[in-house]
């Protein structure tokens, strides 16, 4: 199952209309994701990356995951998350997206930055996975830590933290 949220649309829209008017969106994937991305695509991308290339690929991890035809226009979870994301990069600023796939309990990295190469989206997209959780319980107590950092440290000015900050 896959879940694409529209967060501007998201926060806009009122509670007691169906998930799809409020941007959520989900859909059925057709295939095996996890090893599309582990096994196959890594070979498609070393040959798209000899050929200079790389639409073809960018359509082919689209469809594994937004599984629609091009010409069906009918208004599905898929369909709509992908329609809903080419209007959201073809917006002047280029998008952070939070992505998490978690395939067969497993997490596995999407590569949805590839979709720029000729998928239909027309700017990068920066994904921001997050590291998934860990639950340590006490019979397994971490003991040993090694901190590693360099011999000098450079602090950032107080110009670049007031920028981040305000």
């Amino acid at each position: 199952m896959a879940t694409y949220v529209d967060v501007k649309k998201y926060t806009e829209a009122p509670i007691d209309v169906p998930l799809a008017e409020r941007g959520i969106y989900q859909w059925s994937l057709k295939s095996d994701l996890a090893d599309y991305i582990s096994n196959i695509l890594p070979n498609k991308v070393k040959s798209a990356r000899k050929q200079q290339n790389y639409s073809e690929v960018a359509e082919e991890l689209r469809s594994k995951i937004f599984p629609y035809a091009a010409a069906d226009l009918t208004v599905g979870g898929a369909r709509s998350a992908f329609d809903s994301l080419s209007k959201l990069t073809s917006a002047p600023k280029i998008h952070t997206m939070l992505v998490r796939a978690i395939i067969n309990e497993k997490y596995v990295y999407a590569p949805l930055a590839m979709l720029a190469a000729g998928s239909g989206i027309e700017k990068k997209i920066n994904g921001v996975y997050p590291l998934h959780r860990e639950n340590y319980d006490i019979s397994h107590c971490i003991d040993q830590w090694t901190i590693v950092y360099p011999q000098e440290l450079y602090p950032l000015s107080d110009m670049a933290f007031d920028e981040k900050v305000h």
